[in-house]
């Protein structure tokens, strides 16, 4: 009767049989949304594994999304599905070669220019998670860490060709059209959806679009880089020039109503390196033009910064009447002034910047280990400073500091180096995407905790695996 069964019923068949009955028990026994979330967790480990490729793509696609995928109430958890693709993508890609000959991955990795500092990062990592008081807190932070790192480590594994590069390219613009549309209806058609701010000194209230991206921030920084592919692509590939000026111009008008202070010095200084570069390009063969395009973009950012509540807003930058202002001085002094000569030098331990901000959490490994995802995001969002740089301080101390800035400074000048010599379009437009990206992204870091800050985390190590 066995051998009967066997030659009727596939192993792929009773592969799905026993997933389904897992599935039914999970429903009966459980809870109903527990057994969607298995179900999909469980179809998308299938798909990255059949289609690793296909797999990339949706990441990169659907990245924008995730951030409002944390309200949906329906399905809990929902956005592990992320974290379950890049974890088995980085299984098969990264790991599975690894032990089947660890020889050639060394000689894959050690030569990148990377090798050294991100050796270094990973130590220290560990030995911070061993310092950690609150070691939920630091578990939670080395993940964090981790798991968008290892989403450099599947580019550089799995995309080798020019075409893959393009792909990518095509995958991120189309991607961004649906979310900056839903920014547009955010604003006319869905008011309650907008992040207010109160102006005290102005006494106005102030409209914040954030699209999909849960929070203005967050949004800035994705149209920031969705801007300069733009930028990169007009400048390089010289076709579809008028559509990308319009779809350009969009994104300029979007950032302005997110009214986020770092996208907009982001954007001056963006507009600044532009000025230089037409200024030598085009100055000695045309004076005039050149002049009356000055001219022209000196009245349109006076005209905004004196007639529209942008100029009220940017008054006052840094003014402690602001309450996110105040916030964040508190904070900086708190974790200032609580540091010794040992802890200015190694640092707290991952996830210690909680106790610098006497503040308290519940959270317990057990909760980790439950994907209690709701209780994980309240726990995490209390560990924001609004500095990276600040937040790297007090829990990796001055030698973490310098590490990571020792990885932005390689970066650079390994990416200048390349970008010169760089004949391939879609690579020269990644290498010049990535040259303006990083010093951003440091920048950011003054106003935000970047490397918290979801998809703009998982953009960076895109962009450097890619070169």
């Amino acid at each position: 009767m066995f051998e009967f069964l066997q030659q009727k019923i596939s192993l792929k068949a009773m592969i799905i049989t026993g997933f389904l009955a897992i599935c039914l028990f999970i429903f009966s026994f459980f809870s109903m949304k527990g057994g969607i979330l298995f179900l999909l967790l469980t179809s998308l480990v299938y798909l990255a594994y059949k289609k690793p490729w296909l797999s990339f793509l949706l990441i990169l696609a659907s990245a924008p999304f995730f951030p409002i995928f944390k309200n949906i109430a329906f399905i809990p958890g929902l956005t592990l599905s992320k974290d379950c693709l890049i974890a088995t993508l980085f299984f098969f890609i990264v790991l599975v070669p690894f032990f089947k000959s660890p020889k050639t991955f060394w000689q894959k990795f050690s030569p990148h220019p990377l090798f050294w500092p991100l050796i270094f990062l990973f130590i220290w990592l560990f030995i911070t998670l061993i310092r950690a008081d609150i070691l939920p807190l630091g578990v939670l932070r080395l993940r964090e860490i981790l798991l968008y790192m290892a989403f450099f480590f599947i580019t550089l594994f799995l995309v080798k060709r020019e075409e893959q590069k393009k792909e990518i390219f095509s995958t991120l613009i189309f991607s961004s059209i649906p979310i900056n549309i839903l920014a547009i209806f955010q604003f006319f058609f869905f008011p309650e959806g907008l992040v207010r701010r109160f102006d005290p000194i102005a006494q106005i209230w102030i409209n914040r679009v954030s699209s999909t991206l849960a929070h203005p921030v967050i949004f800035s920084e994705y149209l920031i880089f969705i801007f300069i592919l733009l930028a990169a692509y007009f400048i390089y590939v010289k076709k579809w020039r008028i559509p990308i000026l319009l779809y350009s111009f969009f994104i300029f008008v979007l950032i302005y109503f997110t009214y986020a202070r770092s996208a907009w010095l982001a954007m001056m200084f963006l507009f600044l390196l532009g000025g230089i570069f037409l200024f030598k390009k085009i100055w000695r063969r045309y004076k005039i033009i050149t002049g009356g395009v000055i001219l022209l973009f000196l009245f349109f950012v006076s005209f905004i910064f004196g007639f529209t509540k942008a100029g009220i807003y940017a008054k006052f930058f840094v003014s402690p009447q602001y309450l996110s202002n105040l916030e964040r001085i508190v904070i900086a002094v708190n974790i200032l002034s609580q540091g010794n000569t040992r802890t200015d030098l190694l640092g707290h331990g991952l996830g210690d910047v909680l106790e610098q901000q006497e503040r308290t959490t519940g959270l317990s490994l057990r909760d980790l280990a439950a994907l209690d995802t709701e209780r994980v995001r309240r726990e995490k969002a209390k560990t924001f400073v609004d500095n990276q740089h600040l937040k790297t301080f007090a829990e990796m101390g001055i030698v973490g500091l310098g590490i990571y800035f020792w990885l932005y400074t390689v970066i650079i000048i390994f990416v200048y180096r390349k970008f010169k010599k760089e004949k391939e379009v879609f690579s020269k437009i990644f290498s010049f995407v990535l040259l303006l990206f990083v010093p951003l992204f440091i920048l950011q870091g003054i106003f935000v905790d970047i490397w918290d800050v979801f998809p703009t985390n998982l953009i960076f190590w895109l962009l450097v695996g890619l070169i």
